[in-house]
């Protein structure tokens, strides 16, 4: 190919958008924010976010995603904010499926974490690590 072009949108634009759907549409007034503290894409994302959704008028509670060996930890933190009515993921992809999986995970008869998640275009890849999940239900 001679020409290639991509379109997408930029982090500000994104994470904008997405705190007001998340404040808005989905009336999440205290939500949690899980970034990658090793990804300048996530810490931005996450950044624009909070910014947004503060100057809506919603609560923001910071998390730290600092490699596998902190899931744990992260979930431990949602579940001790058992206000929360959302969970925004700023993460890549295979981040965003691992803590995902944890939150979801089944304990008792309920998941660790019910409520909504939303992300921005780094969990696009997202499907890929549930493609199994996903064909084995059909």
């Amino acid at each position: 190919r001679k020409y290639v072009f991509r379109i997408c949108f930029t982090d500000t634009f994104q994470g904008e958008a997405l705190a007001d759907f998340a404040f808005n549409e989905k009336n999440i007034n205290v939500i949690a924010t899980i970034y990658d503290g090793r990804d300048d894409y996530s810490i931005r994302l996450s950044e624009i976010f909070r910014d947004q959704m503060k100057l809506n008028g919603g609560k923001v509670f910071e998390i730290l995603y600092a490699g596998e060996r902190s899931i744990p930890t992260i979930v431990d933190r949602i579940k001790e904010l058992y206000q929360l009515e959302g969970i925004f993921l700023s993460t890549q992809g295979r981040v965003g499926a691992e803590i995902i999986n944890a939150l979801r995970k089944k304990e008792g008869d309920d998941p660790i974490f019910d409520r909504v998640i939303i992300g921005g275009d780094g969990l696009d890849e997202l499907l890929n690590y549930y493609k199994d999940l996903i064909e084995s239900k059909k």
